[in-house]
């Protein structure tokens, strides 16, 4: 069978820390569950090597709970950590990687007898704060063992995706609290019949069940050896023994009160009662810290956000079967929390609607008809919403504060973007001889503006200078950030627009250097910060072609003031009402995004135009702001309440607010030029000249701030 005529089938796989499941979408367009080769929904994340076999799932499991030593469990918790390893009796090592490739071996080999046919592409959960390294590892793993990987997708996304099938199409925003065996995520989403979107992510991958399970195997074996004598932590197989049982313990308490757990080692035999009350008190500060991190992830979407505005809670992983879960959310968010979606397979449904939806789009794209297990004609609607993920933690590089007394992590994609994300920073490096000279990049993730509290996830070198004669160059350095987190770094010289050579370096053992203060202590001017609100009328004579060209107009004077030291902007459509689309930022992908947003969004601030609002609102942004403050307002008709707008104008210009104001179409050159700051801030335009006039504005704000790059 030739490539164009092979069938392609697409599953999801949630792989798990302590359980993993597969899933497809069938010919009706459901989402469905796979069962294992012992008939069961999930597959135990567990690897035993016995007798020059390897023993994946329920079996390795049965070979743990007998106290087995070559059992390889939680490995998940260390994806991409170099320094960890698994070693067996016979001395043979394997990485977190390696153990991983042998269950979704397994999940893959038991799916595809399942199904009767083979599978070709997947996509694969992972957590939403695993990192750079981690998800690589997952990915390589896959690989590994034979799956095309469409992408890598956040566990509360998929889980996200899959409560959508049982949504109204309404708009509605969801907290999904997902506590897995061995990691926690939480992310709020909004969901509608067009799209899907996380507005923001958080969580911890060493935070999960088995930590529950750790509290109560410490707390029985502390009255044991206070009984006995004997330390139930000296012997491995007295110890996994009383995990199981503590595990056991555990999940018994969602359907009963209490139980009893009984222990035993040297020909000692214990048992102890266990309570869903002292379950809950041992384990009262691993429910704080998920609580900390909801109440984070709620601020990131907005600081007014309040845990009534949310139409409920989702509870995923096989963790949240605790009533004391159930009874924390509904103590934290005022509401019981939804139900109506298995907590164990939610990720694995959600992963294979994605997966139908990418290998669809792949397919359709090369001009082939779609054959899997789904046809369009009764594809579930879901699969064809938009989804849009973010960014579980911020990209930066490491550089010098503006007065050079210490390095500091510049962000250059912030946590929480929309991805795929891309944003540049711009550098002034001396380069000399340009032979010679080299731009190292150490790339950063993390929100902690000390260089060593982040995350270093790799170096990078940058040669092949063109000579300027200033002996200086400004560089762009561009951070990518794929669908999958992944990311990649490159740099470009500006003044030939030459992509510059990189090579990937070793990040060096010894970094201490990156919390002492720079070497090079050569004073320079502080540049003062450069506040500016976007005004965009957005009321109905805009749409189509003048809303069009005035987002290029706005993008293209963003990366020019951008450019701009210590330069933020905030974004303000306007029409019948007004409102901050976009607080003050630096980040051009945040910025961009938001431009680009008013296009889809302009009609719902109404059709007329009442500019005032927009000044209002500008001047709430700018009141407490240091530095040049600016107003840029663009519009192509005349503005109700003139009189108050010229009004509100002069507020601002006495408040050392500089107002910008630009017209085309019906406006007024004269209105212009009572609310603008000047004649010369003042510009009347027309679709074609728009990126050329806005170009002259950036001119004037420079020249009125007075900075220099």
């Amino acid at each position: 069978m030739n490539a164009k005529n092979k069938k392609r089938v697409a599953v999801g796989i949630d792989l798990g820390t302590t359980f993993s499941v597969v899933a497809y979408v069938d010919e009706n367009g459901t989402p469905r569950v796979l069962r294992n080769a012992d008939g069961k929904a999930t597959t135990p994340s567990v690897v035993c090597f016995k007798d020059g076999e390897v023993l994946v799932g329920d079996e390795a499991k049965e070979e743990q709970a007998t106290g087995a030593l070559d059992v390889a469990s939680f490995f998940k918790r260390h994806m991409g950590d170099p320094t960890f390893e698994f070693s067996t009796s016979n001395g043979r090592t394997y990485s977190a990687e390696e153990l991983s490739t042998f269950v979704l071996r397994k999940l893959k080999e038991d799916a595809e007898v399942e199904l009767g046919q083979e599978i070709t592409d997947a996509v694969v959960t992972v957590p939403a704060y695993f990192d750079n390294f981690q998800r690589l590892a997952t990915l390589n793993a896959a690989k590994a063992a034979g799956l095309n990987v469409s992408r890598i997708l956040n566990e509360p996304t998929a889980a996200a995706l899959a409560y959508g099938v049982k949504s109204n199409g309404t708009d509605e925003r969801y907290l999904i609290y997902d506590l897995g065996g061995g990691t926690f995520d939480v992310s709020v989403i909004e969901t509608n019949e067009r799209e899907v979107r996380v507005l923001a992510t958080d969580g911890d991958h060493r935070l999960g069940g088995k930590d529950w399970d750790d509290r109560v195997l410490r707390y029985i074996a502390t009255q044991f050896a206070d009984e006995t004598g004997f330390d139930l932590y000296d012997d491995v197989e007295s110890c996994n023994e009383a995990l199981v049982a503590a595990e056991r313990a555990k999940l018994e308490l969602s359907r009963r009160a209490q139980t009893t757990i009984s222990v035993a080692k040297d020909g000692e035999k214990r048992s102890y009662l266990l309570t869903r009350e002292k379950l809950e008190e041992l384990t009262v500060d691993l429910f704080e810290r998920t609580a900390t991190l909801c109440n984070d992830v709620l601020t990131a979407c907005s600081p007014s956000l309040k845990w009534s505005d949310l139409t409920g809670a989702l509870l995923v992983g096989g963790s949240t079967r605790l009533l004391a879960v159930q009874g924390f959310i509904e103590r934290l968010t005022g509401k019981p929390a939804l139900t109506g979606v298995n907590v164990d397979e939610a990720v694995a449904l959600g992963a294979a609607l994605q997966a139908v939806a990418d290998l669809e789009e792949e397919l359709e794209s090369g001009g082939y008809e779609l054959e899997t297990t789904r046809r369009r004609s009764n594809a579930n609607a879901l699969t064809r919403r938009k989804l849009e993920d973010v960014a579980s933690r911020s990209l930066g590089l490491i550089a010098e504060n503006d007065d050079r007394s210490r390095y500091v992590n510049s962000v250059v994609i912030p946590k929480n973007s929309t991805i795929p994300a891309e944003n540049v920073k711009r550098h002034k490096l001396r380069i000399g001889d340009p032979k010679s000279a080299k731009l190292e990049v150490y790339l950063l993730q993390g929100d902690e503006p000390a260089p060593l509290d982040c995350l270093i996830l790799g170096k990078y070198d940058f040669t092949g200078f063109d000579a300027e004669a200033s002996g200086e160059a400004l560089i762009d350095v561009a951070y990518r950030y794929d669908r999958n987190g992944v990311v990649d770094v490159t740099a470009t010289q500006v003044s030939t627009g030459k992509a510059l050579k990189k090579s990937v370096q070793p990040i060096p053992d010894d970094m201490s250097w990156a919390a002492k203060a720079p070497k090079d202590l050569t004073p320079r001017r502080v540049a003062e910060p450069l506040s500016i609100v976007f005004a965009v009328d957005v009321s109905g004579s805009m749409c189509g072609d003048p809303i069009e060209m005035a987002c290029k107009a706005f993008q293209s004077l963003a990366r020019e003031l951008l450019d701009m030291q210590r330069t933020r902007i905030a974004i303000v459509p306007f029409a019948t009402r007004a409102q901050v689309s976009q607080q003050l930022t630096d980040s051009r992908s945040s910025i961009m995004n938001a431009i680009a947003r008013i296009q889809k969004e302009g009609t719902q601030f109404g059709y007329a135009t009442y500019g005032l609002s927009a000044l209002e609102k500008a001047f709430e942004v700018l009141k407490e702001e240091k530095g040049m403050r600016f107003i840029v307002a663009l519009t192509d008709g005349k503005w109700n309440e003139e009189e108050a707008a010229i009004s509100y104008a002069q507020k601002c210009q006495n408040a050392e607010i500089e107002i910008v104001a630009i017209g085309f179409g019906d406006a007024d050159k004269a209105f212009l030029q009572k609310i603008a700051s000047s004649d010369e801030n003042a510009l009347f335009s027309n679709l074609s000249r728009l990126v050329e006039d806005f170009s002259t504005i950036a001119q004037t704000i420079r020249k009125s701030s007075e900075l220099t790059l």
